[in-house]
């Protein structure tokens, strides 16, 4: 699911830009988060900005953006997380992981001097999906649990 999921950031981005219309290009964007030669908080002034236009702009262009530019993070995250067959696939995952990522970049309070934003995005979204997963596990233990107490399944 891996590269499955970092295909999907890539097309997602590739489609955003195709439709870009916004006075920051996201290409240029990637490029210079993509710049070995930046330090940590130069990095993180690319990702404020994108986060913030995804805030105020047209969240369709900037969501492919926010998640490309953390592929990186999203994709060493990704590998944290095992299935739980048969309720949870890998591809439930992914797609969690994705939106609260995007929920995670949306509600974050944020401004031009804000530190720390793909740190604090990531920590979110972590958080999110351990208690999705968390929850995911109660419901399918209560699912096959007997139905009254005491019960024997046969």
């Amino acid at each position: 699911m891996t590269s499955r999921l970092s295909e999907a950031i890539r097309e997602g981005f590739r489609a955003a830009v195709g439709s870009a219309g916004a006075s920051v290009s996201p290409v240029e964007l990637r490029a210079r988060a993509r710049d070995l030669s930046l330090t940590r908080p130069e990095r993180d002034a690319v990702i404020r900005s994108a986060v913030i236009a995804y805030q105020q702009g047209d969240r369709q262009l900037w969501a492919p953006v926010i998640l490309e530019l953390l592929a990186p993070a999203i994709m060493h995250l990704r590998l944290r997380f095992g299935v739980v067959p048969p309720v949870i696939l890998d591809e439930d995952i992914g797609q969690e992981l994705l939106a609260e990522v995007l929920r995670a970049a949306l509600r974050l309070r944020i401004d031009e001097s804000s530190l720390y934003v793909e740190r604090r995005i990531i920590l979110r979204a972590t958080t999110r999906l351990m208690r999705w997963l968390a929850k995911e596990g109660r419901v399918r233990n209560w699912k096959s649990g007997p139905l009254i107490e005491g019960e024997d399944q046969r």
